[in-house]
């Protein structure tokens, strides 16, 4: 149907059975149907239930790092001091299907590097599976 290819901008892999989608959320969006679904701000508590509901898979960062404790992977270029305002956004996401979910052995989101020369407004965000 039509709005629903909003995933196109974002990483799919596929092991065997197993699969997961990654990747910037919010450049993958536009006016589609998830966007509709989980509104632009991309909050924890909808972008877990639309995980959670329509596509069944774990939303992996929340698994290592649970709710209240801020996550974010963006921070904007006009903070001066963006890590003591520590105002920014998640907009980079891992999603994983169920059967993953035991073999996450890490995840990492490097803000460390948002505070390098030349940064991008994004940090890595890297997940461990043991396959």
């Amino acid at each position: 149907a039509a709005g629903e290819e909003w995933w196109l901008g974002l990483t799919y892999w596929v092991v065997g059975s197993l699969h997961g989608l990654l990747g910037d959320f919010a450049a993958a969006l536009a006016a589609t149907a998830l966007a509709q679904a989980i509104g632009t701000a991309l909050d924890d508590l909808h972008v877990q239930s639309y995980a959670a509901s329509a596509t069944g898979w774990i939303e992996a960062m929340r698994m290592r790092v649970p709710q209240p404790t801020k996550l974010y992977t963006w921070w904007s270029y006009r903070s001066p001091d963006w890590e003591k305002a520590d105002k920014g956004r998640r907009l980079d996401h891992i999603w994983i299907a169920p059967e993953l979910a035991d073999r996450l052995a890490d995840l990492q989101v490097t803000k460390h590097l948002r505070g390098s020369p030349r940064p991008s407004d994004h940090v890595p965000v890297t997940a461990v599976l043991e396959l």
